[in-house]
């Protein structure tokens, strides 16, 4: 996509102030519109906490369709930190070379796959789970 080739509606808020506001069926919602700002709201748990109501995070509020917590992006610390930790290991980024060839290789595998193909489904044939799954089963 084209740097520009859409027009952003939150610009004028975005330098205004870096907020904007909506109402989310009927629930008033602050949207922290900078990248710096919503990672020091991310830090600031104290004043910015995941505590509320279950569903509270999506948007459009998934309020009254569920009342169990995603974990661990609605919980604080610690619960957060210590559910947090369990999942770490797949989401931090390797240093380890094996595992970065392993990937390229992966990669390379799934692209090869569908390329070859005059036409694919992306869910059933390339399918990012598939792959994290043979990925992760071949780790240890």
């Amino acid at each position: 996509m084209e740097y520009g080739k859409f027009k952003d509606s939150f610009a004028e808020s975005r330098k205004a102030s870096g907020l904007s506001y909506m109402d989310d069926q009927n629930d008033p919602v602050t949207m922290v519109l900078g990248h710096k700002d919503v990672r020091k709201c991310a830090f600031d748990w104290k004043k910015f906490q995941s505590g509320a109501v279950p569903g509270r995070i999506v948007i459009p509020s998934a309020v009254d369709i569920r009342d169990i917590r995603q974990i661990p992006f609605e919980q604080d610390p610690p619960k957060h930190t210590a559910y947090s930790s369990l999942l770490e290991s797949w989401f931090k980024r390797p240093l380890a070379l094996h595992y970065e060839q392993r990937l390229k290789l992966f990669v390379e595998e799934a692209l090869t796959y569908v390329l070859e193909k005059v036409s694919f489904n992306v869910i059933t044939d390339f399918s990012p789970r598939n792959y994290i799954i043979k990925f992760y089963a071949h780790k240890r």
